[in-house]
């Protein structure tokens, strides 16, 4: 039972997290090690009521809040997310202040949750974006275009389940749950999509130099 330690925020603030676009794809997967992790990973859960838990326990350790540990079964278990990760935002406020207050604001969402955190090891150049669907038919929304023998982010639906995610327009799909999709079609990538009933984490590579952008609200 927990969901401990945590945030809420006003005025508008953007963080931008520069990312190299040298170097080639290196496949990545949530289950890699340390140093191949993507630099930045978003999980996006469904929150059913207040007294939802969402399984993240949060303490301010080392100048930063970070994950203090995962509960087993819980909606975030089977994410890209780890204990040491750095929590930069959850459902775009910033995670500058007490764990208590961030544990506020993801009791108070209803819906879902989004949860932004910095693996500071990790690989820069890639991002990582989970979301659940409510229904194995549910859209998450991404838009794709091909490019260079591999598939692109043409679009992030503002209606899909990963409008709130890191992925963004020129990202290159890199692998859809564990599955390399570094060289293949735009059908293939958006079948693997489709296929996952339950949770989908995709690998993504920026080619963009303009980076990852957390846009996060402060209060």
């Amino acid at each position: 039972d927990t969901d401990c330690c945590h945030e809420s925020f006003t005025a508008q603030t953007a963080v931008a997290l520069l990312r190299s676009s040298e170097g080639g794809i290196r496949i990545v997967t949530p289950s890699a090690s340390p140093e191949s992790r993507p630099g930045f990973i978003s999980a996006t859960v469904h929150k059913k009521s207040k007294s939802t838990k969402v399984g993240l326990g949060m303490q301010w350790k080392n100048g930063a809040l970070r994950v203090s540990h995962i509960v087993p079964f819980s909606p975030l278990c089977d994410s890209p997310i780890r204990v040491g990760d750095k929590i930069l935002s959850i459902n775009s406020a910033a995670c500058t202040n007490s764990a208590k207050e961030a544990f506020d604001l993801i009791t108070n969402s209803i819906g879902t949750v989004t949860v932004v955190v910095q693996v500071e090891d990790g690989d820069p150049s890639l991002v990582a974006a989970m979301v659940t669907k409510p229904f194995p038919e549910s859209l998450v929304g991404l838009i794709l275009r091909p490019g260079a023998g591999a598939s692109y982010v043409r679009k992030v639906n503002p209606d899909g389940l990963a409008v709130n995610s890191l992925l963004n327009a020129g990202d290159r799909i890199v692998s859809i749950n564990n599955q390399d999709c570094s060289m293949m079609a735009v059908e293939d990538v958006l079948h693997a999509i489709r296929s996952a009933e339950d949770k989908v984490t995709i690998v993504a590579k920026t080619e963009s130099t303009t980076g990852v952008v957390v846009s996060v609200s402060a209060s």
